[in-house]
């Protein structure tokens, strides 16, 4: 007797779900199936990726910490994991055979045999989740998203690059030339889409862009097209290389009450630290306020003693600064801070104290990661920042932009707002930075970018000063430390390889 079958070719129930775990087991089969007669050759044919892999590694290299715990998704023969130098690193492949040479070449490292999207044995959470060049084989990104999210902590970034669908139709002839090694491309997303995936399951981006417009090894011609022209966004329209940075989405509540270090910088302020902790209001568990005196020629030191005595209900530090600037003064604060939270006040209170609550809230809440105060939304208060100040400030921040791609209103605003855990990731910058900073402003903000956290700015109010005079008097020299910064970062951001 002959079976009829149904209107919809289903032959009963459950066969959807038969069908479609069908789908994904052949899919997976195909890849596994792929790599691991790859295997051998991917190590042998290493030099027809050395420049793109490079490329790769130098590029993370800059932006993953050092000694962070990192989880490297479809991580085949291990060697981009390895050069993180990560403090614990593990990573998963489809392929058994990619994971044997992984094994074989890093046994410091801790790989599996496994899907992406289930990770259900593997232990979170991580700093970073690395999905290199996996989306363009992975039969369901929306899985493996909602498995990452489940080991993730809200400081944890998931780092996606994938490739231009620009150069979508130049991949025939590029492995039939032998400038490519052929591999799995089944889907072509554009940075859009990504960010989509990422929205769909509770990450948001944070950093995005196209670098590397020619992936292919012309000394001296591939340095040149890649980091002169292809900082122009012309030419970086067509990187071969996309990027994302993205971070689990914050705005949904506090997850708790935050301790807060207020640092106030002072250099010859008598007038103005009298007024200061009757100002500063309580923030979170408890506010620390601690006071950086750099080396003041008056009575500044003695009154902040005074204040220490007057309110021992208050928690109030003395801190001696090098006297070597703002930025200086800052650091000696950082290293004496105890709360969650950091925040930079002047000591000139031209912007006022009773403003910190919003940036603590904007924090602690999760919408960002660095709070960058900005005075160029409100009107700015009469003789608060002179002609020059003003449109040097805008100059800038223009620049700072441009560098960045992402928008920076006010390089200069003594208030920002960070996690002292943080703490590591702006010192490093510094360093790599060459120490040119001497206010901590370009520092903190092109630390927070390199280290891809989450910039977010708020408008204060610009007030005169109540007494004192303003520190920033020399303003063409200072000019030209910003563009020593600004050519640092410049170089840090986009030239990734040394000129070969």
């Amino acid at each position: 007797m002959t079976r009829k079958k149904s209107l919809t070719g289903l032959d009963g129930p459950g066969s959807v779900s038969r069908i479609y775990q069908e789908f994904f087991r052949e899919r997976n089969e195909q890849i596994r199936s792929f790599y691991d007669k790859a295997g051998e050759s991917v190590e042998k044919n290493w030099w027809k990726r050395k420049y793109y892999d490079g490329w790769i590694a130098d590029f993370l290299a800059s932006r993953v910490m050092p000694n962070s715990r990192i989880l490297d998704l479809g991580c085949g023969t291990g060697h981009l994991l390895a050069s993180l130098s990560p403090s614990r690193g593990v990573g998963i492949d489809l392929s058994p055979k990619m994971i044997e040479i992984a094994k074989r070449n890093h046994p410091g490292l801790e790989f599996h045999v496994g899907d992406a999207k289930d990770l259900d044995e593997i232990e979170g959470p991580f700093d970073y989740i690395l999905a290199i060049n996996l989306f363009q084989e992975a039969s369901d990104i929306i899985a493996i998203l909602e498995a990452a999210q489940r080991i993730s902590e809200p400081s944890t970034q998931i780092v996606v690059i994938t490739t231009n669908d620009f150069w979508r139709f130049l991949y025939p002839m590029l492995e039939a030339l032998g400038l490519k090694q052929r591999n799995l491309q089944f889907n072509w997303l554009d940075e859009t889409e990504v960010a989509i995936f990422l929205r769909a399951t509770g990450f948001e981006v944070v950093w995005s862009g196209r670098m590397m417009p020619f992936p292919f090894r012309i000394p001296l011609f591939s340095w040149f097209i890649n980091n002169i022209f292809g900082i122009l966004p012309l030419f970086r329209r067509t990187g071969y290389v996309q990027y994302c940075f993205a971070r689990p989405m914050g705005g949904k509540g506090y997850q708790g009450e935050y301790s807060c270090s207020v640092v106030v910088p002072c250099k010859d302020e008598e007038d103005n630290v009298l007024h200061i902790v009757k100002r500063i209001p309580k923030m979170g568990r408890w506010t620390e306020i601690i006071f950086v005196d750099d080396k003041s020629n008056d009575r500044t030191r003695e009154y902040i003693k005074t204040l220490i005595l007057k309110h021992p209900d208050k928690r109030i530090k003395l801190v001696d600064g090098p006297g070597k600037g703002k930025g200086a003064a800052c650091r000696e604060g950082f290293h004496a801070a105890e709360g969650d939270i950091i925040m930079i006040l002047d000591a000139d209170m031209t912007v006022m104290p009773e403003d910190l609550p919003k940036f603590y809230t904007a924090l602690a809440n999760g919408y960002g990661d660095f709070i960058n105060g900005s005075r160029m939304v409100y009107e700015l208060g009469e003789q608060s920042m002179r002609f020059l100040n003003v449109y040097g400030n805008k100059f800038f921040s223009k620049l700072v932009s441009f560098i960045l791609g992402k928008p920076i209103s006010d390089t200069l605003c003594g208030t920002k707002v960070f996690w002292r855990k943080d703490l590591p990731k702006y010192f490093r910058a510094r360093k790599l930075f060459n120490n040119i900073d001497k206010w901590g402003d370009y520092d903190l903000i092109f630390g927070a970018a390199l280290h891809n956290l989450k910039i977010v700015e708020l408008p204060v109010h610009y007030r005169e000063r109540v007494a004192g005079q303003t520190k920033m008097m020399k303003r063409f020299s200072n000019a030209w430390i910003m563009f020593k910064m600004c050519w640092q970062a410049l170089l840090k951001f986009h030239i990734h390889r040394s000129l070969k």
